[in-house]
């Protein structure tokens, strides 16, 4: 299962370019559907994507239907929820887009039952954050909602962080058109390695669809300054056991000159532990010294830290 990353010098940069993604597909899903249904997750990383979007003509408001991808169980107004937050940064006019889920009812089980009848089956587009401890949505480790398998919306077991939280569970991420992963800042440097690893034993790392992008920056991606390697695509395996049991996937990275690779090499071992970045020469090919740092535009790390083919080429990635 492809991930296609793309890595920006800084947070604004990455949130910019979010923006302009989720509104291309806005107008793709209004020209092609007559409406576009996206999916926001809450948090405080994705504020300035959404900021954008506000002052965004290309983005298709009128059309446009909000969900939530997960919301806390708090007052209405509560600086908890994530609503508060969007209402905040979105005009009045651009708030009608909202479709905000009900954690204020008693019953929460049948809220999100109701709530699931409002979501479409197939959203256009979900956008997804990452926690430090590989948590995306509200899917949070340990918790019996990563169980569910029927429902596409469902109620947290129990609390994360002080509060039960209503969710998108795993099928409606499936579902959806498009993931979008916006992923910012140096916490999450370590829980981005394992998604894009395929490491099952965190709950963002089982997320399945055939159609996701990962916006990251520098800090988040690990890349040092003046690394050339950048991230092109990975092949995560379809397994359920974390990466470090999982058969190598087809990956494709892109060296500099300046590492000295010559020649395509496959089935050489990736080595983690070592602070090193980059490709070490060997023989007919090299071997990833820190795959779990080795994250850019044009360079990718492949389930278990195997890689199955080296290619020589420019600073831009291409020669």
């Amino acid at each position: 299962m492809a991930i296609e990353t793309k890595v920006f010098p800084d947070a604004d940069a990455a949130s910019r370019y979010a923006a302009e993604v989720v509104a291309a597909a806005g107008r793709e899903a209004v020209e092609n559907r007559g409406q576009f249904d996206l999916a926001l997750s809450g948090g405080k990383t994705p504020w300035a994507m959404i900021g954008l979007l506000g002052e965004m003509g290309e983005m298709p408001w009128e059309d446009a239907h909000i969900y939530q991808v997960d919301e806390r169980v708090a007052p209405p107004g509560d600086e908890a929820r994530n609503l508060t937050h969007l209402v905040q940064m979105l005009s009045i006019d651009h708030q009608a887009a909202l479709r905000p889920m009900p954690v204020t009812r008693r019953d929460l089980e049948l809220s999100a039952a109701e709530y699931e009848v409002h979501v479409p089956e197939r959203l256009d587009l979900v956008h997804l954050g990452l926690g430090p401890d590989g948590h995306t949505a509200s899917l949070v480790p340990g918790d019996s909602v990563l169980e569910v398998d029927e429902l596409r919306v469902a109620m947290t077991g129990g609390e994360y962080q002080g509060h039960r939280r209503m969710t998108l569970t795993y099928p409606a991420l499936a579902a959806a058109r498009q993931i979008l992963w916006l992923i910012l800042g140096e916490g999450a440097r370590e829980a981005l390695a394992k998604l894009l690893a395929g490491d099952t034993s965190i709950p963002a790392g089982r997320v399945e669809n055939d159609n996701m992008l990962v916006v990251t920056d520098e800090a988040a991606a690990g890349r040092p300054s003046g690394s050339h390697l950048r991230f092109v695509s990975a092949s995560r395996a379809q397994t359920s056991a974390p990466a470090e049991s999982a058969q190598p996937q087809a990956v494709h990275f892109v060296a500099c000159p300046d590492q000295n690779l010559a020649h395509h090499s496959r089935g050489k071992e990736a080595v983690r532990g070592d602070s090193r970045v980059g490709l070490e020469p060997g023989g007919e090919g090299g071997r990833v010294v820190d795959p779990a740092a080795v994250v850019g535009d044009d360079a990718a790390v492949g389930a278990a830290g195997h890689v199955t083919q080296l290619d020589l080429g420019t600073e831009a990635g291409k020669g």
